[in-house]
């Protein structure tokens, strides 16, 4: 799978809102309302494609984990408030 953009310059740690195929600022909803539209954000991507959703609600971490293990969808990066998430191939 391609890598995702980065710069030299830049810190390993972070992410900016041009990474990814599609950006998604969820502010300061709650878990559930982030979990609803992750789920339709997904959808509308293609397979390997990747989401990067910004939030920040801090327990998120956790659902974000949780939520890609039960649906195979791969985690490639959580560092609070940012979260980038690749679309696995249908199984």
């Amino acid at each position: 799978m391609p890598a995702l953009p980065t710069s030299s310059n830049a810190d390993p740690h972070s992410v900016s809102a041009g990474s990814g195929d599609l950006y998604f600022d969820g502010g300061e909803r709650s878990c559930g309302e982030l979990l609803i539209k992750l789920k339709f954000l997904i959808n509308d991507l293609d397979p390997g494609q990747v989401l990067h959703l910004h939030t920040d609600n801090e327990g998120f971490v956790m659902d974000a984990s949780a939520w890609c293990k039960l649906t195979g969808n791969e985690l490639l990066q959580a560092t609070p408030p940012d979260y980038l998430i690749r679309k696995a191939a249908p199984a």
